[in-house]
């Protein structure tokens, strides 16, 4: 999935955004569609980032940059 690559990696993970709101935010943009949680969370970790599980539920949270995350949330606006 191409829009991956509009996340920036940083070295820490992100208690901001987890997978379901980050998939939301995927299916919101103009190349998105509905994906599963679990779809989404393969992807992000078939891209290569870091992820841990949040209060042992379904989500995750990414080592991904909250700038790349505001940068897709402008775009859509």
């Amino acid at each position: 999935m191409r829009w991956v690559g509009n996340l920036s990696e940083i070295k820490s993970l992100n208690p901001r955004s987890d997978s379901y709101s980050l998939k939301h935010l995927f299916e919101r943009s103009p190349e998105g569609f509905y994906l599963t949680n679990g779809a989404f969370k393969g992807v992000m970790n078939r891209y290569g980032f870091k992820s841990q599980v949040v209060n042992d539920g379904p989500n995750e949270i990414y080592n991904v940059s909250e700038s790349s995350i505001n940068n897709i949330r402008k775009s859509l606006e």
